[in-house]
């Protein structure tokens, strides 16, 4: 016992080598850097639109909406003419749909701030020369305009009849497609692989949220 009880005390009262200390103020110095370093270039705005769409997404889960939306801006300032700033576009829109859906108070301001971003799509809606890509984005901005009817008494009756536009606008395009693809001789499938099933799906998809758009015109007695 009397030598463990010694071999404590010159344990405690032992100091440690002027190298030693060194080298753990070093490694700590050396942590922290690290972890500032890591921390800029995750604020920093990534290059990538997957990326930032990516971190919009975690953000969105974590309910940081208005944290996403500011990525987003900050995408689209410093990649205005990114030729699938569309994308980024249509989630700045879900976003604010989110934050009217859990902000009633505020809600028709929120809606009228998603159309906006909803509308900067459109060059891309319009573009048929984009075939597949135009396809999806006509999906996607008639469902914020439908979700903006929900979530806006004001707007309800106007953005039903808009995702209705884009819908048709839709199904127009996929019985192009489909007829296209049908009527090539040889493999009835694009240079992507596409066939006609595909349009198809498109067509049979647009044609069930009309019906569901259509019954809740009724429903809100939209003229």
């Amino acid at each position: 016992m009397w030598a463990t009880s010694r071999l404590k005390g010159i344990l405690k009262m032992a100091p440690l080598p002027r190298c030693l200390k060194l080298a753990s103020v070093l490694a700590i110095a050396l942590g922290v850097a690290a972890m500032v370093l890591f921390a800029l270039a995750y604020l920093r705005t990534p290059e990538r639109m997957e990326d930032v769409l990516h971190r919009m997404a975690k953000y969105e889960q974590a309910g940081r909406y208005d944290a996403a939306i500011s990525l987003g801006k900050d995408w689209l300032a410093k990649f205005p003419q990114n030729g699938t700033n569309d994308q980024v576009f249509g989630q700045i829109a879900v976003l604010y749909l989110k934050k009217a859906e859990n902000n009633p108070q505020h809600g028709d301001e929120y809606v009228v701030q998603a159309m906006e971003y909803r509308d900067k799509m459109l060059p891309v809606l319009s573009d048929t020369s984009l075939g597949w890509y135009s396809m999806s984005a006509l999906r996607d901005a008639a469902l914020i305009s439908e979700r903006a009817g929900d979530l806006s008494a004001k707007q309800r009756c106007v953005q039903y009849q808009n995702a209705l536009k884009l819908l048709n606008r839709l199904v127009y395009l996929a019985n192009e497609k489909d007829m296209e693809l049908s009527h090539r001789n040889g493999p009835k499938q694009d240079e992507f692989g596409h066939t006609p099933e595909d349009a198809q799906r498109f067509r049979k998809e647009a044609d069930t949220i009309i019906g569901l758009i259509r019954s809740k015109q009724q429903t809100s007695e939209c003229q």
